[in-house]
């Protein structure tokens, strides 16, 4: 079993992350490159990657229609997570929630992985509220799938800062074993450097040089601050602070109301009339949409379409750039990616390669009977807090754990 050649394939694999950190792991390219009609472009970055800068003549396959395919060991799958996510504020249940259209993709690709692949693993990157009781109608019916087929299940919770990256992404992933019940899999915390001292760490190439925000430095608020406390030093008065945005930071201080009459001095309208609508939410007990400058020291919050464009540079007046974004999302220094910033959210879109690689190097420990087994056929672990949450053969039990989270 031990001089077994572990092959896997991502299914779905957008801008690549979960594969490149398969490859990682298991020190193999890809055997195929599988996805579904309609996903060309959020896939063709990592196509691009194997298929011309690697040189790999590995086949990207729509197997929207096909059977006769060669198994492999490992599926790595990144469908749409849209529906669980804390990000998509969508009141239709067509778009958000449980039972969302696109959860759809979550069951279609594991129903592929088994019948198609006939992988011994399967592993699908999901939204942390997969673990929780907002997860449990779509954890039924992976939980189903799994049974039905002769797989257990086991919800794996982490946080890419325990796996060697300053960015705290939390996420869920489902995790099919081919087999009656579940092993134990390890927990990781690596270590890892500050926020500042990893993205100066990046050695920039001849790629993804563009700025996420070219416009970064005429931020309202950190305009105000810079005037405020001209021979001060703004990005260490926020870190020293314990806020994230200059907008906390100036709310937090009480400096709204100066902010305010700065802004109708400096006759900036738009900042004073946005400026005016804050300070009254914020009185009614309301919440407000902060898109203001972002400055982090320890650990950056999860890498989003919407924060990318805020984070201000350690030392530099300027955006982070491409190559940066991606580097947070531990890609390697010669991905590309195409199209540059009008595909700049599909980094959001991703898995963080060295996450990837610790969770794909758990499936390389069952498949060569490395992993201790449980008494179960479902297990939820959580990463975070090193601890086992659960395990039961009943279904019963499994509800009530659901119900009471």
């Amino acid at each position: 079993m031990n001089n077994h050649k572990i092959t896997f394939a991502p299914l779905i694999p957008l801008i690549g992350g979960f594969p490149l950190g398969a490859e990682l792991a298991l020190n193999v390219p890809p055997s195929a490159i599988y996805s579904y009609k309609g996903f060309e472009l959020n896939d063709s970055h990592y196509v691009n990657y194997q298929q011309k800068i690697k040189n790999r003549n590995i086949p990207y396959v729509s197997i929207d229609d096909k059977e006769d395919l060669d198994p492999v060991d490992i599926v790595v799958c990144t469908p749409p997570c849209a529906g669980l996510s804390s990000f998509n504020s969508s009141k239709n249940p067509d778009s958000h929630g449980p039972g969302c259209a696109q959860n759809e993709w979550m069951y279609i690709s594991i129903t592929d992985a088994i019948k198609k692949l006939d992988a011994k693993v399967i592993l699908v990157e999901n939204a942390p509220a997969l673990y929780t009781k907002k997860g449990k109608p779509v954890v039924d019916k992976i939980y189903n799938i799994a049974k039905e087929n002769g797989y257990s299940l086991t919800l794996y919770k982490t946080s890419t800062i325990r796996h060697g990256i300053p960015q705290d992404r939390r996420r869920c992933f489902a995790i099919l074993w081919k087999s009656k019940v579940a092993p134990y899999m390890n927990f990781y915390n690596h270590s890892y450097d500050k926020f500042d001292d990893y993205v100066l760490s990046y050695k920039p190439n001849s790629i993804n040089l563009d700025h996420t925000n070219t416009k970064i430095l005429s931020d309202s608020y950190f305009r105000f601050l810079s005037y405020k406390f001209c021979n001060l030093d703004i990005r260490q008065m926020v870190k020293d602070s314990n806020t994230k945005s200059v907008l906390q930071f100036v709310n937090n201080n009480k400096l709204l109301d100066e902010a305010i009459d700065f802004f109708k001095n400096d006759g900036d309208v738009k900042a004073y009339d946005s400026a005016l609508y804050i300070k009254n939410k914020l009185s009614a007990g309301g919440n407000i949409w902060d898109s203001s400058i972002n400055i982090y020291d320890n650990n950056i919050g999860a890498l989003t379409g919407r924060n990318m464009t805020s984070v201000l540079h350690p030392i530099e007046d300027r955006s982070l750039t491409i190559g940066e974004c991606l580097y947070i999302m531990s890609f390697p220094i010669d991905f590309e990616l195409l199209g540059g910033k009008k595909n700049m959210n599909h980094i959001a879109q991703n898995v963080p390669v060295h996450t990837a690689r610790d969770i794909v190097l758990e499936a390389k420990k069952f498949i060569l009977g490395e992993l201790e087994f449980s008494n179960s056929d479902f297990v939820k672990q959580n990463n975070w807090k090193e601890e086992i949450d659960f395990e039961s053969h009943s279904e019963e039990q499994i509800i009530d754990l659901f119900e009471n989270q």
